[in-house]
């Protein structure tokens, strides 16, 4: 038989735990489309400049401000990017190209092609 102490703490983690699904319920009730941009595959988050940089499968770079207007975009060509990341430190942007195995640098600044960094592996 329970005690009255287990029985305080277990209907205070049944409380916890509907208030956290009903936080999480919120949260995605609040989700909202805030650019549209053609098969986007990658987004990344800038604390220094406070914008988020997404890439897409076309080949194109988009600077967002966090309520979702495009502040700029670049289309660099033939890539089929799939993932970004950033060194905001450096003010450097690094994408991942599908297909060539590689690593695109861009300054983030200027969206301007610093190198392409070949990844080496082999598929088993």
């Amino acid at each position: 038989m329970m005690k009255r102490n287990e029985i305080l703490l277990a209907g205070k983690k049944i409380l916890l735990g509907i208030l956290i699904i009903m936080s999480v319920q919120n949260i995605f009730a609040k989700e909202k489309v805030i650019a549209k941009i053609p098969e986007a595959s990658g987004i990344t988050y800038s604390k220094k400049s406070n914008s988020l940089f997404v890439v897409n499968d076309e080949g194109s770079i988009y600077e967002l401000s966090l309520d979702g207007r495009i502040l700029r975009e670049k289309k660099l060509g033939k890539y089929d990017l799939e993932g970004i990341t950033i060194d905001d430190e450096n003010d450097l942007l690094l994408l991942a190209i599908e297909g060539d195995d590689s690593i695109l640098v861009l300054s983030k600044k200027k969206f301007k092609e610093k190198k392409e960094i070949s990844i080496k592996r082999k598929y088993k």
